[in-house]
């Protein structure tokens, strides 16, 4: 009969091959989650082009109702963060700024 340690060795090392196995399935369906995404995106894309193209706001098609969406993206010119902050805070709206401190920064400020 085995000792109890020979068992053990045997359960850490099973356990040891199951994570391992479970890490590998994991990043593969991270991958092919991403890749879906981006096809979703360009499907998204490619469908919003041609609504546009024949000024169809909405449309029904196998159960499901599709509506064109515009969207607005906005981002800050370099160097104009803490200006928009203040502008923000200033006119109301200091609740939807959050000033945060970069974690890697953050890391290297904790080594010095």
């Amino acid at each position: 009969m085995e000792d109890r340690t020979t068992v053990l060795i045997g359960k850490i090392f099973a356990l040891a091959d199951e994570l391992k196995a479970k890490k590998k399935l994991k990043k593969e369906l991270e991958d092919k989650v991403k890749e879906v995404g981006a096809e979703v995106e360009e499907l998204d894309r490619q469908l919003s082009d041609a609504m546009a193209e024949v000024e169809c706001s909405s449309f029904s098609h196998g159960g499901s109702t599709f509506y064109l969406n515009y969207r607005l993206f906005a981002s800050l010119k370099a160097g104009m963060n803490d200006d928009m902050i203040a502008a923000f805070k200033e006119h109301g709206f200091g609740d939807i700024v959050k000033e945060t401190v970069n974690a890697n920064t953050l890391a290297s400020f904790g080594i010095r």
